[in-house]
């Protein structure tokens, strides 16, 4: 506990140089912290996936491995293994590798587009407490969708899609990406959506309406994977609707709304769409 309090008090305390001339030399400097806090540490606050992923390595020890399907982790995760496994390296190697692709890919977009740097690591924060500290694959699935994101604003298509491709070589869940095109939509219809989502969320699972829409195509293998995985204990538990952290996410979606008149950056109204997308993820 006291390591976790260690950081937070830490990044709380060095938020009063933002906008200041150290604000960018403080916030490297704490997301090298952060980064050493997250590649070498023993365990985490979900022991289950550190433990498996050292697992995971020690079995991709030669490229057929990296080619095998059977191993439960996708193909960018296997070559990274089988890379650090022919270069000699502890199975820590994996871990300490996850930290730094997760880690820096969200701080350079941070440093790069923020105007309050370190109170923006501080908002990070509990993510790399609760994902980055357990789910390490999809944290890296997650910083290169945030530059698939970012690149798919620009209209730099070809970078887009090999941070997409990249996203997707470390977590398959990276295929919900490709909603980004719903950014097409205006604000307010966005809204309603995530209004509706909501409701639906509330009074229906969506996981039974999945399975019942794939059994009724046939396809009654697939809908048996998506029934044993939202079921099983093994991959998490259903959040409920009124969970904190979904509230949180969803007041600031009210939040959002109620400025967005001021909003006057095409490229923050395109971050809000973006934020308005996975809060309807959230609610399913």
């Amino acid at each position: 506990m006291l390591p976790y309090l260690f950081i937070l008090l830490l990044i709380v305390f060095f938020t009063v140089f933002d906008g200041s001339r150290f604000e960018k030399i403080f916030f490297s400097s704490l997301v090298i912290v952060v980064f050493i806090f997250v590649g070498f540490r023993f365990g985490g606050t979900g022991l289950a996936d550190y433990f498996a992923y050292l697992r995971f390595y020690n079995v991709v020890n030669n490229f057929d491995e990296v080619l095998n399907p059977t191993v439960h982790a996708e193909i960018g995760f296997r070559l990274t293994s089988y890379i650090g496994n022919y270069l000699g390296f502890s199975s820590q190697y994996i871990i300490v590798v996850m930290a730094f692709l997760s880690i820096f890919t969200v701080g350079y977009v941070i440093y790069r587009y923020s105007d309050y740097k370190i109170l923006s690591l501080l908002v990070w924060l509990p993510y790399i407490l609760t994902m980055n500290m357990q789910s390490s694959r999809i944290s890296v699935a997650a910083g290169f969708g945030l530059l698939f994101i970012i690149f798919f604003y620009k209209k730099d298509y070809i970078k887009s899609i090999l941070f997409f491709l990249l996203a997707m070589s470390f977590h398959s869940s990276a295929i919900c990406l490709v909603t980004i095109f719903i950014t097409r939509l205006k604000l307010n219809t966005l809204f309603i959506c995530v209004i509706v989502s909501f409701f639906i969320g509330y009074l229906f699972s969506p996981f039974s309406i999945i399975t019942d829409m794939l059994n009724s195509l046939g396809l009654h293998q697939i809908a048996w994977m998506v029934s044993s995985y939202s079921t099983s204990e093994d991959y998490g538990y259903p959040m409920k609707i009124y969970d904190p952290r979904i509230l949180l996410a969803f007041l600031s979606v009210l939040l959002l709304h109620n400025i967005r008149s001021s909003i006057n950056s095409s490229f923050y109204q395109y971050l809000v769409k973006v934020y308005y997308i996975g809060m309807i993820f959230s609610f399913f």
